[in-house]
């Protein structure tokens, strides 16, 4: 094993000071307890059981959890699931336990310091991994695979058996699918033994990962952790994986007890929190339990008090119902507001859309027809006289592929499109808002359609538009065009 040099100065810290004080060494303890544990547990056995079948699990720490990627996590060695679904179709896949640790602080749960008593949440999951080459990925998003070794990759260093998360880059442009952080460059300048290439492990993932568990590997492992939206081909079609994740609450109970006996006392399991009361059900549910749904819809009738009603009776009751219900809503705006009264705008650029939203923000306060705004509420429509405004980011005829010159490029359109934006909100809307109530602004704006065929999704004017009101102080919310259907034309 190689020497730790001798200029490099180690802190020692006990587990208990970190305990003791959870924000000791700026928080080191919310990541090193979690490692902590996952190393208690590293390669260690438990059995579980179901009816009159067992299932050995080995546990396997994992360096790559966190924001920082350096926390550890544990994972079981790969299972393979063949089945038939609800449906008749033949499943098959690889999946493993992930379980991580996560530390916890509860306000009021102090320890005889005075300091906040953490306690530890196991999240226990499943992790799928891929068998079949992947042909679809999800666009902009890394691909992230675990890595093991069997055999040294650098001389004088000994093998672990600690899984590492590796990602590949995935940003569409032609140097895509390569080790992300030029790996393969560092592990050269150390004359380390190198990677196997990313291409030949997402073309046959079977064959660089250890699946079926052979004890006699003894060559680098591969695992590519599948995520929702992967596609792999299979048959000469592509589908998603195959198998579908979870298990009972009396599996993930029975895994959770034998972890706790694994750790031999150094987790205690707590009482379960009491609620203080029996949760309100039925007519007692109270308005702050109840959804807007609730609150908006409209009385029900029998079919013998239809048929004795008229239909103008009937509307009477309905319109009734919402004015009932009209201060719920205003009361709650104001007490979000603290009093202050609310400006709505309306940008829009097609007629369709404002008359849409218009009716739909009406139909929010319950308003029926006739009826006005409350008085703290103000709704201007503004309409949007300059449709270059509404246009996506001009990207100069340079595509994805062409990296940085594009990045560049949208950039600059950005901003010359949010100055642009930023302009006409000062003219169109700041100059309506009364300045002697001061009231909250809140603007529902027109962006067109955000999923247009040959627009790349960073050429969408979303964030532009979210900036501009944000640095004008103006909350925001985005629609899309509204396309008129064809018998309405």
């Amino acid at each position: 094993m190689a020497k730790i040099p001798t200029n490099w100065n180690w802190q020692p810290i006990t587990p208990k000071t970190l305990i003791q004080n959870i924000n000791a060494e700026k928080g080191l303890g919310y990541q090193a307890i979690p490692s902590f544990l996952a190393t208690l547990l590293h390669e260690k056995k438990c059995v579980i059981r179901s009816g009159q079948r067992e299932q050995e699990i080995q546990w396997r720490k994992v360096q790559g959890d966190g924001s920082g990627r350096t926390g550890l996590f544990l994972v079981s060695q790969a299972f393979p699931a063949l089945y038939t679904d609800d449906y008749g179709k033949e499943r098959e896949g690889y999946f493993v336990y992930r379980l991580d640790f996560r530390v916890q602080t509860q306000a009021g749960r102090f320890n005889q310091n005075g300091k906040l008593q953490p306690w530890i949440f196991l999240h226990l999951s499943c992790q799928r991994y891929a068998h079949e080459a992947l042909i679809e990925t999800n666009y902009g998003r890394d691909i992230s695979l675990l890595m093991g070794m069997n055999e040294e990759r650098l001389s004088g260093y000994e093998v672990d058996s600690t899984l590492i998360r590796l990602t590949i880059e995935n940003n569409g442009r032609e140097d895509s699918n390569l080790w992300k952080f030029k790996l393969p460059n560092l592990l050269a300048a150390f004359k380390a033994r190198p990677l196997e290439r990313t291409d030949n492990i997402l073309c046959n993932p079977t064959k660089y990962g250890n699946l079926n568990n052979h004890s006699n590997w003894n060559k680098d492992e591969y695992y590519l952790v599948h995520a929702e939206g992967y596609k792999y081909e299979h048959e000469s079609h592509k589908r998603g994986h195959s198998i579908k994740p979870g298990f009972s609450l009396q599996e993930r109970g029975n895994i959770v007890a034998q972890v706790l006996e694994l750790l031999n006392g150094v987790l205690i399991s707590d009482n379960p929190m009491q609620s203080d009361i029996p949760t309100p059900s039925g007519q007692k549910t109270p308005l702050t339990m109840r959804y807007y749904e609730y609150i908006s819809e409209p009385p029900s009738f029998t079919k013998q008090q239809k048929e004795k009603l008229t239909e103008k009776e009937i509307k009477k009751r309905v319109d009734n119902r919402r004015q009932e219900r009209q201060t719920i809503i205003v009361d709650a705006i104001e007490r979000a507001l603290q009093g202050k009264p609310i400006h709505i705008f309306l940008l829009w650029r097609e007629r369709d859309t404002c008359d849409v939203t218009y009716q739909t923000l009406r139909d929010a306060f319950l308003l029926n027809e006739g009826e006005d705004f409350p008085e703290h509420v103000k709704v201007s429509s503004v309409w949007i006289d300059d449709p270059n405004l509404l246009k996506p980011l001009d990207t100069a005829g340079l595509a994805p592929k062409d990296g940085q010159e594009f990045d560049k490029q949208i950039r600059n359109q950005h901003q010359m499109k949010l100055d642009a934006w930023r302009n006409s909100l000062k003219h169109e809307v700041i100059a309506l808002i009364d300045s002697t109530t001061k009231p909250y602004c809140f603007a529902i704006v027109e962006i067109g359609q955000t999923k247009k065929k040959g627009v790349h999704p960073k050429q969408s004017i979303y964030r532009v538009v979210r900036e501009a009101c944000v640095l004008e102080k103006i909350g925001s919310q985005m629609v899309q065009t509204v396309q008129p259907k064809a018998f309405d034309k």
